[in-house]
């Protein structure tokens, strides 16, 4: 989507779990079959726990759900802490929601997930590409004036309690 967008050059994603589960094995099968099918390619992908240099390194750290933005928060240096979000805040739609958890259910649920996911991503795009069309904070306090918003989700792989990490990669102004 970025690509599309053409700010991909902008953009360093990651992902990462609050728990050692998983530590270098791949996303889950179905996870990577529904996101090829979209076109995603997770195969590359290796689990990995969060670190404390990731609250520094990244403007933005998204949690998925509530008890994961709650790990985030109690890990996070407190200056650091208004850089931990929930995903879904990002859209008009979902603020306040999770993304469900497609584990528990059928495949679709990935297709799901996805669909979720998009949306909310193209959101983001939204503002990056346009900030002045982000009037609305979406339940986020945010100055339109940092231009940080580049926070989009590199992952879905919700069994490693997944956080999208996204940092806009530092640009000098001349």
């Amino acid at each position: 989507m970025t690509k599309q967008a053409e700010i991909e050059h902008l953009i360093e994603c990651d992902s990462a779990g609050t728990h050692n589960y998983h530590i270098h094995e791949p996303p889950d099968d179905l996870a990577q079959q529904a996101a090829l099918r979209r076109g995603y390619d997770l195969s590359n992908l290796r689990a990995r726990c969060i670190g404390t240099e990731d609250f520094e390194r990244f403007d933005h750290l998204l949690a998925m759900d509530r008890p994961t933005l709650v790990l985030l928060k109690r890990q996070c240096p407190p200056l650091l802490a208004h850089k931990v979000t929930l995903y879904c805040d990002f859209h008009e739609h979902y603020v306040g929601q999770e993304v469900p958890d497609p584990y528990y259910g059928h495949a679709q649920g990935f297709d799901r997930v996805i669909d979720i996911i998009e949306q909310i991503t193209q959101s983001l795009i939204s503002r990056l590409v346009r900030p002045e069309s982000s009037e609305r904070n979406y339940g986020r306090p945010e100055s339109t004036s940092s231009r940080r918003f580049v926070d989009l989700l590199g992952g879905f792989d919700r069994s490693r309690e997944a956080v999208a990490n996204w940092r806009k990669r530092r640009t000098r102004e001349v």
